[in-house]
């Protein structure tokens, strides 16, 4: 079973922000970027049990190649991407928006 990816507009926020950084890099590289947290989706939606629970039944994916984070949770058929996190980024700030 597939499950359905959700992003909520903070993540959807996050990925802009990232995406918009990497652009002004090279573009070649945003794509990638993009490429590699498509992957972490892809995942994350064939198996989202796989990876460790973080806080209050959070779970968390690396990116292979960016230093990025997926945290989410799996309510029913649906998975609830909360944010897309660089690994330098303050910590609580996720915990903040679990709670």
């Amino acid at each position: 079973m597939e499950y359905k990816i959700v992003l909520l507009p903070k993540a959807i926020d996050d990925l802009n922000a990232s995406i918009d950084w990497y652009l002004s890099i090279d573009r070649n590289l945003a794509e990638q970027f993009v490429s590699e947290v498509e992957k972490a989706f892809q995942l994350i939606s064939k198996n989202p049990f796989l990876f460790q629970t973080s806080h209050a039944d959070y779970k968390m994916v690396n990116t292979q190649r960016f230093p990025f984070k997926v945290v989410y949770k799996v309510i029913t058929s649906d998975i609830i991407i909360i944010a897309v996190f660089h690994h330098k980024r303050d910590p609580k700030k996720i915990i903040k928006r679990i709670k």
